[in-house]
C-alpha cells in the first residue's frame, strides 16, 4: 500500500517511503507502540481480538514498550472532517457523473458537491490540529507506532452469485 505503483501515472511520481528501522532511528529511540484505548476498542469483537493479539505479540515477543495515550483530542471531529473533505474531493472528481453509482453514493456525492469552501477550510483546520498533536507524540517518542484497527468489522464472505452484480 505504501510503495508507489510505477505503472500508475500519479503514483509513479511519489518517492518510495523511507522506512524507520532500528538502524535509522535516533540512538535514544526505543521500540514503542501506542494505543488510545477508546479508539483501539472501537471495532467488532473479532477485529478487536485480532488487533489485541498483534499488540500482545509486539509487546511480549518483539519487546515493544506499550504506551496507553491518556487522550486523543478531537478524534470524532477529525473523523467528521476527514469524511467531509474526502466526500468533497470525490464529488469534485466525478463532476456529476454519478449515473453508475448506487443510491447511497449518489446521496453522499450530492452532499459533497454542495459543501461550501468554508467547510473544507474548517475541516483542514481540524486536520492540522490533529496532525500537530501527532507530531508532538512522535517528537516525544521517535519511531512510535500508533496501533489501531484498520477496519471496524471483519469482511463478509462474497458469494459467487453476488459477483454478477458488482
Amino acid at each position: 500500500m505504501a510503495t508507489p505503483n510505477p505503472s500508475c501515472c500519479p503514483s509513479a511520481n511519489f518517492p518510495t517511503p523511507f522506512p524507520l528501522t532500528s538502524t535509522n532511528l535516533p540512538p535514544t529511540a526505543t521500540k514503542t507502540v501506542a494505543i488510545w484505548k477508546p479508539w483501539f476498542d472501537d471495532c467488532s469483537a473479532t477485529v478487536n481480538n485480532l488487533t489485541s493479539l498483534a499488540l500482545d505479540r509486539l509487546v511480549k515477543e518483539q519487546n515493544y514498550n506499550l504506551i496507553q495515550l491518556p487522550t486523543f483530542p478531537y478524534l470524532n471531529e477529525a473523523r467528521l472532517a476527514h469524511a467531509s473533505s474526502i466526500v468533497s474531493d470525490m464529488a469534485s472528481f466525478v463532476e456529476g457523473r454519478v449515473w453508475d453509482l448506487n443510491a447511497a453514493n449518489r446521496v453522499l456525492l450530492s452532499i459533497g458537491s454542495r459543501s461550501m469552501t468554508s467547510d473544507y477550510v474548517a475541516a483542514n483546520k481540524v486536520r492540522t490540529m490533529v496532525m500537530s498533536h501527532l507530531a508532538s507524540l512522535w517528537k516525544e517518542h521517535p519511531g512510535m507506532i500508533l496501533l489501531t484497527p484498520t477496519t471496524p468489522h471483519a469482511g463478509v464472505q462474497i458469494k459467487e452469485a453476488e459477483l454478477t452484480h458488482g
